[in-house]
C-alpha cells in the first residue's frame, strides 16, 4: 500500500541504531513522518558516543513527509556543526524526489 505524504497511517515506525559501512545509522522501520522525538533521543545518543557522522537507512521505510523531511534538516543542522556528514542509504524513487526538492541532495551524501 503506497502512503502520500501527509496522509495518516495506523502503522507507527520503529526507529533503532545500526551500522552502515562503519558509521553509525539511524534505521527507521515504518513511516517517517512524526517521529522527530525518537530520532532526536537516537541523534543524542549517537553525538553523545562522540560519531560525528550519521546514516538514515531507509530500506524499511514505508514513506517520508514533510515531518521526516523537517527532522532530516534538523538532524542535518547536528551534523554539520559537529563538522560531520549526514548519508541516507536505501531511499526510494518518491523519497529522493521529496529529498530533492527540499534540495537536501545538495547538503547530504547518499550511500
Amino acid at each position: 500500500m503506497y502512503h502520500y505524504p501527509g496522509q495518516q497511517s495506523d502503522h507507527h515506525a520503529l526507529v533503532k541504531r545500526g551500522k552502515v559501512q562503519d558509521m553509525d545509522s539511524i534505521e527507521i522501520i515504518g513511516p517517517f513522518d512524526s517521529i522527530d522525538e525518537q530520532v532526536d533521543e537516537l541523534a543524542k545518543h549517537i553525538f553523545d558516543d562522540g560519531k560525528v557522522d550519521i546514516v538514515f537507512d531507509l530500506k524499511g521505510t514505508s514513506y517520508l513527509t514533510s515531518s521526516g523531511i523537517a527532522t532530516l534538516i534538523k538532524i542535518l543542522k547536528r551534523v554539520q556543526q559537529s563538522g560531520g556528514t549526514l548519508a541516507i542509504t536505501g531511499a526510494t524513487g518518491d523519497m529522493m524526489e521529496l529529498i530533492r526538492l527540499a534540495r537536501l541532495d545538495k547538503y547530504i551524501r547518499f550511500i
